[in-house]
């Protein structure tokens, strides 16, 4: 009978230890919070460092120039994308766009850090001084980020076309501001895939042409992942010019189509 009583006591307590161990919190990691917008962020140049370049290009020398962006607490930065001018008098025009993909962990996060940076590298085949490096930071809207954003990822040249160019007043009316409203064709990935566009026009020779540098971004989506498409998807985006109206003829597309590390 004594036996009886002590194995009821012993099992008691081991199911009341199975009680408290199922108590205890998890600590598994914290989902990461969605992403609700993209925000064009600008890059500030932090070092530039040389370095030999490997056998097959004896006595070369290559650049590693590193990028600086602040992102707010808690917030990434895209993926980046650039391409370089390079002139005659050893300068160059370093053309840099990225997003600051913002969450929604931000809003309801207070930073340690004053300032958090974030870093990438971008290799150019020759020797620069950093004085002799011109940074321009593409610009353009924020985006709302759709409820199933996925990723953003690059769209090199072969996917972005200028498909009409237009006077920003058109013939026969009296207008305060004149200028282009330039519309590019993009190509998607997805079917239900969005676009996000970063640019910057630059005026060359007497005014009368326009260099139009250009960042592409595919806005994945999930339900992309599951749909399928009856044609090629593709969106427009329109780009307003202020001042000289150009034609189709005088716009020189530059699309961005290299990744920095």
């Amino acid at each position: 009978m004594k036996k009886s009583i002590l194995l009821s006591l012993g099992l008691a307590l081991a199911s009341c230890g199975n009680q408290s161990d199922s108590s205890e919190v998890s600590t598994s990691p914290k989902k990461p919070g969605k992403v609700i917008e993209l925000k064009p962020a600008a890059a500030k140049i932090q070092t530039v460092t040389a370095r030999s370049m490997d056998s097959r290009d004896i006595g070369g020398m290559e650049s590693i120039v590193t990028l600086q962006f602040e992102p707010g607490c808690l917030n990434t930065i895209s993926p980046v994308q650039y391409r370089y001018e390079a002139h005659k008098n050893g300068t160059i025009d370093l053309f840099v766009s990225a997003y600051e993909q913002v969450s929604t962990d931000h809003l309801a996060a207070f930073c340690a850090e004053v300032v958090r940076d974030e870093t990438r590298d971008i290799i150019i085949p020759f020797y620069v001084d950093q004085n002799d490096i011109n940074l321009i930071n593409l610009e353009g809207p924020s985006v709302k980020a759709p409820n199933d954003f996925n990723k953003l990822s690059m769209i090199g040249a072969a996917g972005v076309h200028v498909s009409s160019v237009e006077p920003l007043c058109p013939e026969g009316v009296v207008c305060i501001t004149n200028g282009s409203v330039i519309t590019l064709a993009i190509d998607n990935v997805g079917c239900l895939d969005e676009t996000a566009v970063t640019y910057k026009p630059i005026v060359r020779k007497n005014g009368d042409k326009l260099d139009l540098s250009v960042a592409a971004f595919n806005v994945h989506r999930e339900t992309s992942k599951r749909a399928r498409c009856i044609v090629a998807p593709t969106s427009q985006v329109t780009i307003t010019t202020i001042g000289v109206p150009y034609a189709l003829e005088d716009v020189k597309l530059q699309v961005m189509s290299s990744l920095a590390k």
